[in-house]
């Protein structure tokens, strides 16, 4: 949660990303708790966080056992629970159009060392001159536009 990008979950069982209110409510922190900024800002700044409960708790310990004070008021971060649990949803087959995707598969090698990368490095290998040259502008090209994002993403910060 510390760097969300687009498909970063934790995402709701409706298949949305959870909202900033819900991921404060995992973190324990209270209700009227206001996260300012971006929602990338937001949620960096939560998942960063200690939640609220584990502080309390570590707080009491820390006091208890330098200073011998106990605490016998309830936590004040404790998540009750307000509702009953549903049921989980019922279990259903994989759709018929995914099942000749079973079988056994070799891992992924590691970025850049897939089927498609080693394909691109043999294309590479037999490309004339003049491929080459478009190869290279094609390269640069992404060089340029990787160059940019990384700028834009270093002034939003």
């Amino acid at each position: 949660m510390a760097q969300p990008g687009p498909a970063t979950g934790p995402f709701h069982w409706d298949n949305r990303l959870l909202s900033i209110k819900e991921l404060a409510r995992l973190q324990t922190f209270p209700d009227d708790i206001i996260v300012v900024g971006s929602r990338r800002s937001a949620q960096m700044q939560i998942g960063n966080a200690v939640p609220s409960l584990i502080g309390e708790i570590l707080a009491r310990a820390i006091v208890e056992q330098f200073w011998g004070v106990t605490y016998d008021l309830p936590l004040k971060f404790k998540v009750n629970l307000q509702r009953p649990i549903t049921s989980p949803e019922e279990i259903e087959p994989v759709p018929q159009k995914y099942l000749h995707l079973v079988g056994n598969y070799a891992d992924h090698p590691g970025t850049g060392k897939g089927p498609r990368a080693n394909k691109e490095n043999v294309e590479l290998a037999l490309a004339s001159e003049d491929e080459l040259q478009d190869t290279s502008r094609i390269k640069k090209g992404r060089e340029v536009i990787q160059q940019r994002f990384v700028m834009e993403r270093n002034t939003a910060r």
